[in-house]
């Protein structure tokens, strides 16, 4: 995952530069079936810092999209909106996405 590799870009300092850290964000959509303790449970493991987020966005998409449309476009605005308050709230000065929807299996 992409905190995983983060995490080891520090460890080795691999970048020119040593004054940088990352806070890890996850947010749980509220989409049935989602469970986020196992993606806890490996973050508190590795010993990264994280914030777990839980913002209803799938009943707001699902309640706006026609039927038999994609739901991403509106899925994509509103995450993507929720993550940039985050990063200002934390302070954070840049933002690095890692989606991917077999997220849940790593």
């Amino acid at each position: 995952t992409l905190a995983f590799l983060l995490k080891r870009l520090k460890e080795r300092r691999l970048l020119p530069f040593d004054d940088w850290s990352f806070t890890t964000v996850h947010l749980d959509q509220v989409q049935p079936g989602h469970d986020a303790q196992s993606l806890e449970a490996w973050l508190e493991g590795e010993g990264i810092d994280f914030h777990l987020l839980r913002e209803d966005t799938y009943s707001v998409v699902t309640e706006k999209t026609r039927p038999g449309a994609s739901y991403c476009s509106l899925c994509s605005r509103l995450r993507r909106g929720i993550l940039y308050t985050a990063a200002a709230e934390l302070k954070s000065n840049r933002l690095a996405l890692g989606h991917h929807r077999d997220d849940a299996l790593e």
